[in-house]
């Protein structure tokens, strides 16, 4: 096992400056911190958080509770925070629901965390009681020692579907599970409502079985299609992979996006040929929620909120509207 004495020999500084580099400690000069953290990275070291845990009454673990891992935009947040959170110097640990989040708090303690997916305020006003919280996506009341970063998605699927009908699609298709759980679940939507309203706007609902129908998954949509050939022009989907599945489903029928019928996803990290999407900064948005913890826990600093607009795309990768930087 590597040890921080071993570290701070190879890199050539005294053990106390590899100590405080670990920890995040500001007054180390930047060169030297990241001569330090490339000999981390060389060696493999990993501090014990065990005994580290044991001097300072807490473990500098840091959660990030993420709800799919599979799918790539939340995959990358948290590669991407995990990434920063071990050159901060803490040890990230993933959890996939809002309980199991709350039970790896309670067993270790930790000073912060990240949160990305549902969890009730109650739960969160818990968690915030004992350590800082990052959010992202949810739109909460603001809470002592929570910061927010909230994804306006509604304004880049409104400017989605204006895209879309001066596109000239006037039957448009929404494709998403997760609208249809949310409205059972109680849980927000943010996505399709907006798209919905677009429509409204224009005299117009989405198209399926009924007028303001939403399709679960690609199947049911493909089987839908199947009995109402050439009744849809656009298909607006819940993200990339639902996006993908619907135009590898259109291929079978020899047809494709967005000549025969645009489809569009979310995320923009599954290029397709011809297929739209709404593009978020997965980068910034990551590097933003852990300079918002490391802020509130090392600095003391007050939560904060931002928001971002992602960024409807087209076939070629232009945008669509301007959305917004994290602000």
């Amino acid at each position: 096992m590597v040890t921080l004495r071993a570290v701070a020999e190879k890199a050539g500084v005294a053990i106390d400056t590899a100590r405080k580099v670990v920890r995040g400690d500001p007054s180390v000069r930047p060169y030297i911190r990241q001569n330090v953290l490339r000999v981390i990275r060389e060696t493999g070291y990993r501090p014990n958080l065990v005994a580290r845990a044991l001097k300072q009454s807490h473990m500098d673990m840091v959660p990030i509770s993420v709800m799919r891992l599979d799918l790539p935009y939340f995959g990358r947040l948290a590669t991407r925070m995990s990434e920063l959170i071990v050159e901060w110097g803490a040890e990230p640990a993933l959890s996939l629901n809002a309980k199991h989040l709350m039970a790896l708090c309670r067993s270790y303690s930790p000073r912060g965390c990240i949160v990305m997916n549902h969890i009730d305020e109650d739960d969160l006003r818990t968690l915030a009681s004992t350590q800082r919280v990052v959010i992202l996506n949810q739109l909460v009341p603001q809470i002592e020692g929570v910061s927010q970063i909230a994804i306006d998605f509604e304004s880049a699927f409104h400017d989605l579907a204006e895209a879309v009908l001066a596109r000239g699609c006037r039957r448009i298709a929404i494709v998403s599970a997760y609208y249809l759980e949310a409205g059972l679940k109680g849980w927000q939507r943010q996505k399709f409502p907006a798209v919905l309203a677009a429509l409204a706007a224009h005299g117009l609902a989405s198209v399926g079985p009924e007028p303001g129908h939403v399709f679960e998954s690609a199947e049911e949509f493909d089987a839908w299609l199947a009995k109402n050939p050439g009744g849809v022009d656009a298909a607006l989907c819940e993200n990339d992979h639902v996006g993908a599945e619907i135009v590898g489903r259109m291929a079978m029928r020899g047809l494709s996006t967005p000549r025969d019928i645009l489809v569009a996803g979310c995320d923009a990290n599954i290029r397709i040929p011809g297929m739209w999407s709404v593009r978020p900064d997965t980068d910034a948005i990551a590097a933003k929620a852990v300079e918002m913890l490391r802020a509130m826990i090392d600095d003391g600093a007050a939560a904060e909120h931002f928001v971002h607009v992602p960024v409807p795309v087209d076939e070629t990768g232009a945008a669509l509207s301007p959305g917004a930087a994290i602000s």
